[in-house]
């Protein structure tokens, strides 16, 4: 018999031990994995939104503006071309934009909520 590695660890389950693998994967370890997953969807969604580097030195944000990001879009703003006010204006937008997502994602994967 496979050991309850639940109650190895201290997690208290309230599953029976006879459920099979699928019922106690569904109904334990995935709902364990919430708070995990939805740290690390945020996590890249906002290092995504914040990449420079990588398009600035590789393609300067060409060919055209294919690899143009938008952070790379606010630098190109504000310091290139000198419109700091439309630089900061794009700052404020993706920020707004990251932090709507970012609760959208934890409102999704209900962290944060008592049951």
């Amino acid at each position: 018999m496979m050991p309850n590695w639940y109650n190895v660890y201290g997690l208290q389950t309230n599953v029976p031990e006879q459920t099979g693998r699928v019922h106690s994967f569904f109904n334990v370890t995935l709902p364990m994995l919430k708070p995990v997953t939805a740290f690390v969807a945020v996590t890249v969604m906002v290092g995504t939104a914040q990449i420079l580097k990588e398009p600035m030195l590789l393609t300067k944000g060409g060919p055209g503006e294919a690899t143009l990001s938008v952070a790379m879009f606010i630098y190109r703003e504000a310091f290139t071309r000198q419109q700091l006010g439309y630089g900061a204006a794009a700052g404020v937008v993706m920020f707004v934009l990251v932090f709507v997502i970012g609760r959208a994602a934890n409102g999704v994967f209900g962290v944060g909520r008592e049951k």
